[in-house]
């Protein structure tokens, strides 16, 4: 008997970790900001961030010039891979902290066509980042039920991660002691 299965409208998850030589002055760029910054506390009991508005560019007010050309090109990689042809983009960034007992609800950005993520610092088991399955109706079945209902990467520093903004994602509660922060990116392309 020959039989196949065709996995239909696949969620495409883009990562890449950076080489040791970039990885090292990226994290320098974002190190010089972190030791002479502070961050929002408004948000406190559940994480630290740099922005209230979302409207702001970390990566080019604060000139991560290393940063901003080695995300240009996983971009590029990434619009490649799904069949989209590169074009100019606006971009909006933030910087997250979450320490222990901290966590990201469930959410998306529907409005951008790609966010993503740089990790400066986490591990293994520090929050994960998650993300649910775009068909949730697929659980009411019992078929289907078991199957991947979210999907997780750790923050491992020096990682970067693409992925459609209407993508839904949060970060599980940070169990460790070891804090974890990441740079986190929107980007909508220009007609």
């Amino acid at each position: 008997m020959d039989y196949h299965i065709e996995n239909i409208f696949p969620t495409p998850i883009y990562y890449s970790f950076l080489e040791e030589n970039l990885f090292l002055k990226i994290q320098s760029e974002i190190e010089r900001y972190l030791l002479t910054n502070k961050f929002d506390e408004k948000n406190a009991s559940t994480y630290y961030i740099t922005t209230e508005t979302f409207k702001e560019d970390i990566i080019r007010e604060q000139n991560f010039y290393n940063l901003e050309q080695e995300l240009d090109k996983h971009i590029k990689n990434y619009c490649k891979e799904i069949n989209f042809e590169y074009k100019n983009y606006n971009r909006q960034s933030w910087i997250t902290l979450l320490q222990q007992g901290q966590r990201i609800d469930s959410h998306n950005h529907g409005y951008v066509h790609m966010s993503g993520v740089y990790y400066y610092s986490g591990s293994q088991d520090t929050a994960k980042l998650i993300f649910q399955t775009p068909v949730p109706s697929a659980r009411s079945s019992i078929c289907y039920y078991n199957s991947h209902y979210h999907w997780s990467h750790p923050a491992i520093p020096g990682k970067i991660l693409l992925f459609p903004g209407w993508l839904t994602h949060g970060v599980w509660f940070n169990d460790s002691l070891d804090s974890r922060i990441s740079l986190a990116f929107n980007i909508t392309f220009y007609d």
